[in-house]
């Protein structure tokens, strides 16, 4: 497998310009994250996500349409047991990372940020 497709499939992306253009929305509404977002999955998936968008009645009461696009994107990618996307790729993984996802598919989720406050925990307990 070749790194990720950086543009997303035209039937795709016409369904998202509709989609916008349908709701009033401007296309810089949803910035270059998502955009590779979208681009990352296979045309069926990514019209899948755009289904659920045109689902939603108002989009327009939705503030951070790019946040709300990658939870669905997060779920279409479950519903196609397609591997969770990630947004940082360092090029000497990218073949390693290959043979080895299979395996790791349920396994990975996303840690986050987990900066350690044991230490003014720790501080706390030593002033008497």
């Amino acid at each position: 497998k070749a790194s990720a497709p950086t543009e997303i499939p035209p039937k795709v992306a016409a369904a998202l310009s509709k989609v916008l253009k349908a709701n009033k929305i401007d296309e810089s509404k949803v910035d270059a994250g998502a955009r590779l977002q979208l681009a990352s999955l296979p045309e069926d998936a990514g019209m899948a996500t755009i289904k659920k968008l045109e689902d939603h009645k108002d989009l327009s009461e939705i503030r951070n349409i790019p946040a709300w696009m990658t939870g669905i994107m997060k779920g279409v990618r479950n519903e196609f047991g397609l591997e969770a996307y990630s947004a940082v790729r360092k090029p000497e993984e990218e073949s390693s990372s290959d043979e080895s996802s299979d395996s790791e598919d349920e396994d990975s989720s996303s840690g986050g940020e987990s900066e350690s406050d044991d230490e003014e925990e720790d501080d706390k307990d030593d002033k008497k």
